[in-house]
């Protein structure tokens, strides 16, 4: 392989950080109304991509797991993990919450 191509990662989402977004845009609609949520909702796939281009964007997490990313995003925390060819996004929690009770 050409070492000037670069190679870019797809994401995926776990079970966990599907329902946690599911959350966060619920609670948005209920606090926000329907266009501040839509546009969280839409910023968190935003960053996702932005990550498969820039997989070193977060700050290695040691104090939760070998591998853990994060990442801020507004008031939420994104935890993730680089793969082969792919970001696996862990969970996706509101920077008030105890993330070591998260990852026990």
């Amino acid at each position: 392989m050409d070492s000037n191509k670069r190679q870019f990662l797809s994401y995926q989402l776990s079970e966990t950080a599907d329902l946690d977004l599911v959350e966060i845009y619920e609670y948005s609609l209920i606090e926000f109304g329907f266009e501040q949520a839509e546009e969280y909702l839409d910023g968190f796939h935003h960053l996702f991509n932005q990550l498969t281009n820039f997989p070193n964007e977060g700050v290695l997490r040691k104090d939760i797991g070998l591998n853990i990313l994060s990442i801020p995003y507004g008031s939420h925390l994104v935890f993730y993990s680089i793969a082969k060819n792919s970001i696996s996004i862990i969970r996706v929690l509101h920077h008030s919450q105890n993330t070591l009770y998260y990852f026990k």
